[in-house]
């Protein structure tokens, strides 16, 4: 054999707040790995809203991506 493992299948998208499989998942932020690629932070609807999640299509554009809460009112 040449060594190359085959693809692994496509896992469901799980929410890193809950774990629970979700269809629709909001990304808030980024997880930085100096060693290799990082990656997304994902996060389901009622996780966003109980945990006051900030979309990282909302952050600042100096944000470095790290998991942004919105304040209390």
């Amino acid at each position: 054999m040449n060594g190359i493992r085959p693809a692994a299948p496509n896992r469901a998208p799980l929410c890193d707040y809950c774990g629970h499989v979700q269809d629709a998942l909001t990304v808030v932020g980024v997880v930085h790995s100096a060693s290799g690629p990082g990656r997304a932070v994902h996060a389901c609807r009622s996780c966003c809203a109980s945990r006051r999640l900030v979309p990282l299509a909302e952050h600042p554009a100096d944000s470095p991506g790290l998991v942004l809460v919105r304040p209390r009112r």
